[in-house]
């Protein structure tokens, strides 16, 4: 028999090489998954803590001068309390049964919807500022586009103070927007016997473009009512107006304005 030549190579012998190098790869990607998840991650976390009653009462708290009593809800959904104040940058805040109803799945379709927002009262004070504000020459309006669409459904605001002045006892809206577009479903104010009703839509853009129709309710000097029923066209530097006055005073009405110059120059005629 002839002695066969023994073979020293082990198939096996090379995995000692290759091994390191595939965990090398696999630790990389691990790495790498939990770099690009971890925010997702973190932010699941967030919002699942919003979305329930102690992780909102936790988050506002840790809101510089904000203060609330008697809150319950989600920020993530619907949140009311029995009072809000707020204390920061010379201003301060204080509302009443403040009620917040949003729908954040909307933002899947790039849509802000806000169902509900009230309040009973909204006191606002603000300390007198250290220097004198100089006189412009006028209003200068900015153009503004909305990054995402806006629904409006409910805004019913009770009585609002800024420094103890009263700017009006209610106020409601429901309205629109897309873009640079602004649609006015409904809007209403009233401030005493003065109610002004309005609907149309604007463009916050150049001279802001507009077509409104308002319904004022004016407190008559004497007798029972005085109604005008205006529309305003134009845009908010060039303002015409056509409107029709009863009640009180019976006349049809024509006119101009431009509300932005400080002057506010404006022709009216009545016939």
């Amino acid at each position: 028999m002839s002695d066969q030549p023994e073979t020293t190579e082990n198939p096996k012998s090379e995995m000692p090489e290759q091994t390191p190098r595939r965990r090398w790869w696999f630790w990389l990607l691990v790495v790498l998954a939990v770099v690009l998840l971890l925010p997702l991650i973190l932010l699941g976390l967030v919002l699942v803590a919003l979305n329930t009653d102690k992780g909102t009462a936790w988050t506002l708290e840790k809101i510089p001068g904000l203060q609330t009593e008697a809150a319950y809800g989600s920020l993530l959904g619907q949140w009311q309390a029995e009072r809000l104040e707020w204390q920061g940058y010379g201003v301060g805040v204080a509302v009443q049964s403040p009620e917040v109803d949003w729908s954040p799945t909307c933002l899947f379709e790039l849509t802000v919807c806000l169902d509900t927002l009230k309040a009973s009262r909204i006191d606002v004070t603000v300390q007198p500022s250290d220097t004198e504000e100089q006189s412009s020459g006028g209003i200068s309006l900015p153009d503004i586009t909305l990054p995402l669409a806006v629904e409006v459904k409910d805004v019913a605001l009770g009585e609002l103070t800024v420094n103890g002045s009263r700017i009006w006892d209610r106020v409601a809206l429901k309205t629109s927007g897309s873009g640079a577009s602004l649609n006015i479903d409904q809007a209403s104010y009233v401030l005493g016997d003065l109610r002004v009703q309005a609907e149309g839509w604007a463009e916050m853009r150049r001279d802001w473009p507009l077509d409104l129709k308002v319904k004022v309710d004016l407190p008559p000097p004497s007798g029972d009512q005085w109604m005008v029923d205006l529309k305003l066209a134009g845009s908010v530097r060039d303002l015409r107006v056509d409107g029709q006055s009863t009640g009180y005073l019976e006349a049809n009405l024509q006119g101009t304005a431009k509300p932005l110059d400080e002057r506010l120059p404006a022709q009216l005629k009545l016939t």
